[in-house]
């Protein structure tokens, strides 16, 4: 029998929508990884809110880590640290973080973030934690969600080059 040229039906094609309409509904809605695009938002969402913002503001304890920079949780690895913050190196933290200039609320990055560097903020009242992805730009909270961070890069760069003096990969970073 001669090849025919049908069409080869998948159930496949009725279940998984086409591509396209995937990135659409991510860009609508906000891409899980980053970027808002509500015009509601503010630091104080991001960071979990109210009594996140207090632990941010009002740490007994402030320990920041060099990752291993995976995608998922699961297989993330702390490979340095726990570096303690002194009370000027989490001032500088807390400023950028808390401010709603700091973060861009206009796109959402369709990247997937490898965080590099993990902040745990700890007081008696809970536990905060803080991912920076430095190859594209979005921070992470735990609880809370993720935002991108153009704006301020450039500023926590060099906190992350103050915190981490010795880590080629992070003195090698640039704006």
């Amino acid at each position: 029998m001669p090849y025919q040229n049908k069409p080869i039906k998948s159930p496949v094609r009725r279940v998984i929508p086409p591509l396209n309409v995937v990135i659409a509904a991510l860009f609508t809605h906000g891409c899980c990884f980053g970027g808002a695009n509500k015009p509601n938002d503010s630091a104080l969402t991001i960071v979990g809110g109210e009594a996140q913002k207090d632990v941010l503001l009002n740490p007994d304890t402030v320990e920041a880590y060099r990752l291993n920079g995976a995608a998922r949780r699961e297989n993330e690895k702390r490979v340095a640290g726990p570096v303690p913050l002194d009370a000027e190196q989490t001032s500088r933290l807390t400023r950028l973080l808390l401010d709603d200039d700091s973060y861009e609320w206009d796109y959402a990055k369709a990247c997937l973030p490898t965080p590099g560097v993990l902040i745990v903020f700890e007081n008696a009242t809970g536990r905060s934690e803080v991912r920076l992805c430095y190859e594209c730009n979005i921070v992470q909270f735990e609880p809370g969600r993720g935002e991108d961070f153009d704006p301020v890069a450039a500023e926590l760069i060099d906190w992350a080059q103050d915190v981490f003096p010795e880590d080629e990969a992070i003195q090698a970073l640039e704006p």
